[in-house]
């Protein structure tokens, strides 16, 4: 992960955005061209540790269908739209991996940090996870959750930094953690609760 200094930076500018729908989110300070409200047409994704690189993708309608069948029939709760929503965002993982040489981006910064270009940290994961949540959210596929905003955990106490993307479920407003930090490329993050999660939760070891 970067400096606690990026980090800070990544979470006011995204905390600033005026309108999720519109407006650039998670400038970066000392890259200041934005990362744009994204639409299957054009999109980016951030690699090589705190967004260091910035790939603009594009998904034509044949390569996006799949995403939006993840979600036909329409999930029936909030619970069942999460389901969908981890899936959704592990075959985005898969789909724009061989775009944006990430396909063999590994689980955790220390397995690949010094693979550059090809692997991602927390900034990273929890910036184009943000990327997708919103994606699915300009395209109408959530209905029981909007993206949230970027979360973090650890600083000094309780641990090592690390960020993650979130959803906020409508009924309620409780935010729920994607976090796909955890595993490979491709592989369906893990949606649990924001208190939980910054208590210091880790998945079992496989």
């Amino acid at each position: 992960m970067r400096s606690p200094d990026l980090l800070a930076a990544l979470l006011a500018a995204a905390l600033a955005t005026p309108s999720r729908a519109a407006a650039p989110f998670l400038e970066h300070d000392d890259q200041p061209e934005p990362i744009e409200a994204p639409t299957p047409a054009a999109f980016t994704v951030c690699s090589d540790h705190g967004c260091a690189r910035r790939s603009r993708v594009v998904l034509p309608p044949p390569s996006w269908e799949p995403v939006r069948r993840v979600f036909a029939p329409p999930p029936r709760d909030a619970a069942e739209e999460r389901t969908r929503v981890s899936r959704a965002i592990g075959l985005l993982e898969r789909l724009v991996g061989p775009l944006t040489d990430t396909a063999d981006d590994r689980a955790g910064d220390l397995n690949g940090f010094t693979a550059a270009g090809s692997q991602m940290d927390c900034v990273d994961e929890s910036t184009n996870t943000t990327t997708y949540l919103r994606l699915l959210e300009n395209e109408g596929l959530l209905v029981f959750h909007h993206a949230g905003e970027p979360q973090g955990r650890g600083w000094f106490i309780g641990g090592f930094p690390h960020w993650s993307g979130a959803l906020v479920e409508q009924a309620t407003g409780r935010t729920w953690i994607v976090d796909s930090w955890f595993h490979d490329n491709g592989r369906e993050p893990e949606i649990l609760p924001l208190a939980q999660w910054q208590a210091g939760w880790q998945p079992p070891q496989e």
